[in-house]
């Protein structure tokens, strides 16, 4: 009986020990791009639509892929809200300082109205380094008149193969990717007023 019992507590005290475990702290991390801008002529009244993302990238889960086709999320690091909101507000800023447009609300009369949505947002691994990548589907309007939609992908290498390195080269890649998209916007103005 007490060799049994002293068996059991063999198994016993790892597992206990495994429970009592206190995980690592959470790492938070944020979008913060900065990009300088080329200047316009005129500026254009703008209206930004909060954008959306397509699963799994619509939660502050920080996701990364090792394999094509799937997607796994970091226990301990996450972004600092969910993906579309920090999205929305870095583009914002982005949009704020730029000479080309004034944001107005979305009920602004007459004004041009930006959505987008997030269609990758993930630190993807490959061979022996990782990458971040991003792409989004934008599309511009003109009151209710779609003028042109375009997928904006960006890849950029990490400098490390971390969460942070991941986190640093997706706001690389978001940044480029908002560079394509105001060259793209102020291309589509002009289209839009020779018409």
């Amino acid at each position: 009986m007490k060799k049994g019992f002293f068996i059991a507590m063999l198994f016993m005290i790892p597992l206990v020990c495994a429970c009592a475990h206190t995980p690592s702290r959470q790492v938070l991390f944020v979008l913060e791009p900065s990009l300088k801008l080329s200047s316009c002529s005129r500026e254009i009244h703008l209206a930004l639509v909060p954008l959306d993302a397509s699963p799994p990238f619509d939660s502050s889960l920080m996701a990364y892929s090792q394999h094509r086709l799937e997607i796994e999320f970091y226990a301990y690091h996450r972004w600092a809200g969910p993906i579309k909101e920090l999205v929305t507000e870095a583009l914002t800023k982005v949009l704020q300082k730029w000479s080309c447009v004034i944001l107005v609300p979305p009920s602004f009369h007459g004004a041009y109205v930006l959505r987008g949505r997030i269609l990758r947002f993930v630190h993807r691994f490959e061979k022996d380094s990782s990458w971040g990548e991003v792409s989004v589907d934008f599309s511009l309007w003109s009151g209710n008149n779609p003028i042109a939609e375009k997928i904006f992908t960006c890849k950029v290498k990490a400098l490390s193969d971390t969460p942070k390195g991941g986190a640093q080269a997706l706001n690389k890649a978001l940044e480029e990717v908002f560079a394509r998209l105001t060259a793209w916007m102020k291309k589509e103005w002009k289209s839009t007023a020779q018409r």
